[in-house]
């Protein structure tokens, strides 16, 4: 019979095993220490069965790699008690290096802001004394110029920013009309205030729609501060007391510290703004929210009826007006409709008829080259004029002769009243109309489109909007109707496209 040797203690510690947590916990191991030791065996938790399994290490190896880390820290810590003179110095000598390099950068920051200050001016008023006189009257300047600065339309075509720069561009014909523009800027200043009626979204929502960061800043203007005080910003920001600087830094959001030409030139960049200007702050604000996005709508019906008009108009024409403009910055959409030469909200809906004119061309002239021996639709289904195709409130629109009975282009939509394609006949979302029903119009909008402007008016508050919340509040109105309204010009127009390309394929 085999005799077992019953095992000493010594040689029960070299097979001892000990948990990950404990060589932590215990032996203040890392990860690092453990990896240079033998691989540790895997073991279910007792405790946690659905836990990851137990990693244990030998006892043995674990309180030798603690004993040579012990060690090692000795040694270093005596290394250091006999250099502790030399490692003071060395941190003395790289602290004061940093604080003489930061020390030279900020100096440096403020001469070149002083001479950058310098450059434009000095940041100060100074008369300006006319170097060339125009033949036309005073009388005859101010009409001229009030002529322009009445082109402002309100949720129209011709917004602050179109109507700034006819002011600029007429300024630097002499010194005559530069004066001239300097008083019809302060009138436009005064127009924006009594009929603009600009609603903004908020600085977060500017800050993430990917316009200028200075639309963003402007939002947060006039805060605590008067119009007197931005003005003179803009204009003469030397002229203005370091405390005054500092709450209008503190208002766009920028940081309130540095000297007096700093601060000057850190509100000029925030503003976006290359230096000081004449022009009133009130102007630069509006122009800077109109080139903002989210768009800061504006007149009397937040800008809904100039937005059905471009929105259908680059349905029917999009190389006239690219459906990116339609929710791209307000500002950048009537830059476009001025430069095709739509100067009002009056000639874009006559350029919308336009289109839609021609679209109808389109359609009779395709169904006048249908192939011969063709016959009408069946009964149920709706026909254009001639009876050579059908069209379904969806939008598509197939031949008699197809194989499928659908273009493939349905969208799903149905319902009582319109007219089904083959697809929406059976399972659409409404029964098909009876055979005498009469074929869907493909002239003008949809009925009630008209009455949507004036509803919006009239539900718009009646002058401007000039809390926070309301301001907000009307913004996401103004967004909702107009996203309506563009669904509404979308459907209507993508019915008259589908007949037109079904009959092309007809013919």
């Amino acid at each position: 019979m085999k005799k077992y040797r019953k095992k000493t203690a010594a040689e029960k510690d070299t097979r001892r095993r000990i948990t990950l947590t404990t060589a932590k916990r215990s032996y203040k191991l890392t990860d690092a220490d453990l990896a240079g030791l033998t691989a540790p065996l895997l073991r279910i938790n007792p405790h946690y069965s659905s836990a990851p399994p137990m990693k244990l290490y030998l006892l043995s190896e674990v309180e030798a790699c603690y004993k040579q880390k012990q060690a090692e820290l000795e040694e270093e810590a005596r290394w250091a008690d006999e250099h502790a003179g030399e490692i003071a110095a060395e941190k003395k000598a790289k602290a004061d290096a940093r604080a003489r390099a930061a020390a030279e950068r900020a100096r440096q920051a403020r001469e070149a802001a002083k001479d950058r200050l310098q450059a434009l001016g000095g940041g100060k008023a100074r008369a300006r004394d006319k170097h060339g006189a125009s033949p036309l009257p005073e009388e005859v300047l101010a009409a001229v110029f009030d002529r322009l600065v009445a082109d402002l339309e309100p949720g129209g075509v011709w917004g602050p920013r179109l109507v700034a720069q006819q002011l600029a561009a007429a300024s630097m014909v002499c010194w005559d009309w530069y004066h001239a523009a300097k008083q019809a800027f302060a009138d436009l200043a005064d127009a924006i205030d009594q009929r603009l009626e600009q609603v903004p979204a908020t600085q977060e929502q500017l800050r993430w729609g990917g316009g200028p960061s200075a639309a963003a800043a402007w939002a947060g203007v006039p805060g605590a501060l008067g119009w007197g005080v931005w003005d003179a910003l803009v204009a003469a920001p030397a002229e203005l007391k370091l405390p005054q600087l500092k709450e209008a830094a503190k208002a766009l959001g920028e940081a309130s510290t540095g000297t007096k030409p700093l601060l000057a030139v850190r509100l000029l960049d925030a503003l976006g703004l290359a230096g000081p200007t004449a022009v009133p702050a009130r102007v630069l604000r509006a122009v800077a929210l109109e080139r903002g996005v989210p768009r800061a709508v504006d007149g009397p019906d937040r800008c809904h009826e100039l937005t059905v008009a471009m929105a259908t108009l680059s349905l029917d024409d999009p190389r006239g007006l690219p459906a990116g403009l339609v929710r791209g910055p307000l500002a950048a959409a009537r830059g476009a409709l001025v430069a095709a030469g739509i100067r009002s909200v009056e000639e874009l809906q006559a350029a919308v008829a336009a289109a839609r004119q021609r679209m109808r061309e389109r359609v009779d002239a395709a169904n006048a080259r249908r192939r011969p021996g063709s016959q009408g639709p069946p009964a149920g289904q709706g026909q254009l004029p001639g009876g050579q195709l059908r069209i379904c409130g969806c939008g598509a629109s197939s031949a008699v002769a197809c194989p499928n009975k659908c273009c493939g282009k349905c969208c799903g939509r149905g319902g009582a009243g319109m007219l089904p394609c083959a697809r929406h006949g059976t399972a659409g979302g409404g029964p098909a109309p009876p055979a005498a029903a009469a074929p869907p119009p493909l002239q003008g909008p949809p009925q009630g489109h008209e009455a949507v402007p004036q509803q919006a008016a009239a539900d718009a508050p009646a002058g401007p909007v000039d809390e926070e919340p309301a301001s907000a509040a009307a913004a996401v109105s103004a967004a909702e109707m107009s996203a309506a309204a563009m669904a509404e010009a979308t459907m209507a127009t993508a019915a008259m496209a589908g007949a037109v390309a079904a009959a092309e394929d007809s013919a």
